[in-house]
């Protein structure tokens, strides 16, 4: 397995481990704290590994106790297929969550001030010790509309609030990707537990262990996607995010599609349902 140690910085005093470094999947290791990140991305893979077993799980069970059951061939072919259409958009925003850069910042913003930073130079840049934590307080200069998180150790342009569901922070840049979430996982949600309850069978179907398994969680994941849902949708018409509302920040209103496009990017309207990275 190939690996190689990033040299220390001055400003930093950080000391990195890197594993298929020369790859599109890089996986580095803060050698002082043992913190594994992909590339921007801090590895906590437990909730990612579980909603992807989840929604293949439903989408069987589903297949295995109605599906093939159902009456017409034409009705099961268009519930599967839909169920497939909804769990592919669903899990392609979700993952896009996970994966991509909410808009991660070093902590120490005033010695470069960009806009971006690739992510070995944010792996650089991270706040580890006590003193960067001192350094990042102190500055004079610091990234405007930014929150800054002590748990990741960076700032995060327009900052939403840490997701444990999806294991990332949600900010400028994946909070279109975390709002298509929801929208699709209420959807699918709810066409799930629509096809269970009425199932269009040749006769009507006992409810197995697994069944009821697959209909608690997406019962379950649907109030989710209800209460979730709202509070975005609320913050999107009021323009603010739930840090400025906690810490009680006004924000001037701006027109709709003016405060939409911070969110959604620059796109046609078009493209503002579908998974795509928004251009800013």
């Amino acid at each position: 397995m190939e690996n190689d140690f990033l040299g220390s910085s001055q400003d930093s005093g950080n000391q990195f481990k890197y594993y298929f470094s020369r790859s599109n999947f890089p996986l580095v290791v803060h050698i002082p704290t043992n913190r594994y990140f992909f590339k921007h991305w801090e590895v906590k893979p437990a909730a990612p590994i579980a909603i992807v077993v989840i929604v293949i799980f439903g989408n069987l069970v589903f297949y295995y106790s109605v599906g093939r059951y159902i009456l017409s061939e034409t009705i099961m072919i268009s519930k599967i297929v839909l169920l497939l259409i909804l769990s592919t958009l669903f899990l392609i925003s979700y993952l896009n969550t996970v994966f991509f850069d909410p808009g991660f910042i070093p902590y120490n913003w005033y010695l470069t001030k960009k806009n971006s930073y690739s992510w070995e130079e944010q792996i650089n840049n991270i706040a580890f010790t006590e003193d960067h934590f001192k350094i990042q307080a102190n500055a004079f200069d610091k990234p405007p509309n930014c929150s800054f998180s002590k748990t990741y150790g960076r700032y995060i342009i327009r900052g939403d609030h840490i997701c444990g569901f999806v294991a990332n922070w949600i900010g400028k840049r994946n909070h279109k990707q975390f709002f298509l979430m929801q929208l699709y996982g209420f959807l699918l949600s709810l066409t799930f537990i629509i096809f269970y309850l009425i199932p269009s069978t040749k006769e009507s179907l006992r409810y197995d262990y697994l069944q009821s398994i697959a209909m608690f969680l997406q019962f379950v994941f649907l109030l989710y996607t209800i209460g979730n849902g709202l509070t975005t949708y609320v913050d999107f018409l009021n323009g603010s995010t739930s840090i400025q509302q906690w810490k009680g920040i006004h924000v001037v209103k701006k027109p709709w599609k003016e405060q939409m496009r911070e969110v959604f990017g620059n796109d046609s309207m078009i493209f503002w349902l579908l998974p795509t990275y928004p251009v800013f």
